[in-house]
């Protein structure tokens, strides 16, 4: 994995000679790069043109619908209610008995709350 700091352009130290420091524009919350010039530029193209629709994906659908099967394709209809609740399955911890771990890149630690320190097993 790669992490980029998110940092205002001007305090991105200007790299040395052939080399380019990639960091997030704060401005814009883009990728970006500062080259040995000083010289920043964003990572992100231009938005291209709408698609088309997709094949049998029908037009018109709103928001908090979903797609449906029917007999002769698909429609959009409002979502069911209800829902939720827990899945059967077996929730196992990744932290420690005392429920603190070391985080690798802050030097802080995690609670005994964090879901990042859990995984779960079983059907959905």
């Amino acid at each position: 994995m790669i992490r980029f700091k998110k940092a205002a352009a001007e305090a991105v130290p200007t790299p040395p000679p052939d080399y380019a420091t990639l960091f997030v524009d704060a401005a814009t919350g883009q990728p970006a790069a500062k080259d040995s010039a000083g010289v920043v530029v964003t990572l992100k193209g231009a938005d291209g043109a709408p698609g088309t629709p997709g094949t049998g994906v029908p037009a018109d659908g709103t928001v908090g619908q979903v797609l449906t099967k029917t007999g002769d394709g698909a429609a959009w209809a409002d979502a069911p209610a209800g829902g939720g609740g827990e899945p059967a399955g077996t929730w196992v911890s990744l932290l420690p008995p005392d429920g603190e771990a070391e985080s690798d890149f802050s030097g802080g630690s995690l609670g005994a709350a964090a879901v990042a320190g859990q995984f779960y097993s079983g059907a959905f």
